[in-house]
């Protein structure tokens, strides 16, 4: 299991170590006034939904785009999966077996990786890897429930996981979220802020591992990084999508409109004239003892003049659907602590903003 350290951030030329991943997405006036309260359950199943699509998504154009080796898309997928997280205690994690046997391709218990599945049960004695592959062999994605260990607590709960396949590669992922019977309410405006940080930490957390243990030189993290985002899309107008920027200001990969990469948003103003990536910038580099911190900005990140009519790498029913009107802005620094060594490996912060 990894290890998150809260550590003074170590400045480095290394390309990796002054990433800034954006998420953002905007909403009609209308959808800014919505109010009203989710349960905390049902706020997590489409946490874990938004996830594993987006995962999926990442990975089916990175292999269509960028990877054919089998071997190399089981080393990245392997990557991804052994350090992406979301829930705060971490019980959420991702999954990746083959379809015909369901051997596993990566997953948090690495003694379980190579081994096949198929009979596997869950404690009630369900074959659930098997409904999985039933699941995504006739529908293509869906939730199914069994009865799992939660490795934050190492107690049995009733787990509800949503599944979907990688079709190139006749592989499916998946993620779950256990359900500990609390019947709590969020607000709406609460909710929102807590799916935009948890569909943001993993998908960093991931990308952090892949251009740490992967690809090492700043050209081929740039294009994987174009690559594995330029797909993703949430929301219910699908106007969710990450965007990458270096701690300079200038665009790394864009998700929604490709030919703003490279371009220099340092002086970007909203529409109060603030120097807004300035200020992200400056919080996330000044803050560096801070874990997590929550801005209010006011405006919004300029939109591309022409969103791109991509056709999405999963069908218009598999991408989640959920509004967001409230406009902050999340940012939290990702360290991962090589514990044997004594030594930080690697080091990045994001940012995400949603309106």
């Amino acid at each position: 299991m990894k290890m998150i350290k809260t550590i003074q951030h170590i400045y480095s030329y290394i390309f990796t170590c002054v990433v800034i991943l954006l998420i953002t997405a905007c909403n009609d006036s209308e959808s800014q006034s919505q109010s009203g309260y989710i349960s905390e359950y049902e706020l997590n199943k489409v946490i874990v939904q938004v996830n594993v699509v987006n995962m999926a998504t990442g990975l089916k154009a990175t292999f269509n785009e960028f990877i054919d080796d089998d071997d190399e898309r089981i080393a990245l997928t392997q990557a991804m999966v052994n350090e992406a997280r979301f829930f705060d205690d971490d019980s959420g994690y991702f999954f990746v077996e083959t379809l015909d046997d369901a051997t596993v391709i990566a997953h948090i218990y690495d003694s379980w990786i190579g081994t096949s599945r198929i009979d596997a049960q869950d404690l009630n004695g369900k074959y659930h890897v098997q409904e999985m592959i039933k699941t995504v062999e006739r529908i293509g994605f869906g939730f199914l429930s069994y009865y799992f260990t939660n490795p934050a607590t190492d107690e049995p709960a009733d787990k509800h996981s949503f599944v979907t396949g990688i079709d190139v590669t006749e592989w499916f992922i998946a993620a779950g979220v256990y359900n500990d019977g609390i019947a709590n309410l969020l607000d709406i405006n609460d909710a929102n802020k807590t799916q935009v940080k948890q569909v943001t930490q993993p998908m960093a957390e991931g990308l952090s591992a892949v251009l740490t243990d992967i690809y090492t030189d700043e050209s081929s993290q740039t294009d994987f990084l174009k690559v594995f985002i330029d797909y993703i899309r949430f929301f219910d107008d699908q106007s969710g999508y990450f965007f990458i920027l270096d701690s300079s200001g200038t665009v790394i990969a864009h998700g929604a409109d490709d030919s703003l990469e490279g371009e220099d948003y340092w002086n970007l103003t909203d529409s109060k004239g603030d120097y807004f990536v300035q200020g992200l910038i400056t919080t996330a580099e000044e803050n560096r003892i801070v874990t997590v911190a929550i801005i209010n900005i006011i405006g919004r990140i300029p939109q591309p003049e022409r969103m791109k009519k991509k056709s999405p790498l999963l069908s218009p029913s598999q991408i989640p659907t959920t509004s967001s009107p409230l406009a902050f802005t999340y940012i939290k620094f990702l360290y991962e602590y090589n514990e044997k060594e004594s030594q930080y490996r690697h080091s990045s912060y994001l940012v995400n903003s949603v309106y």
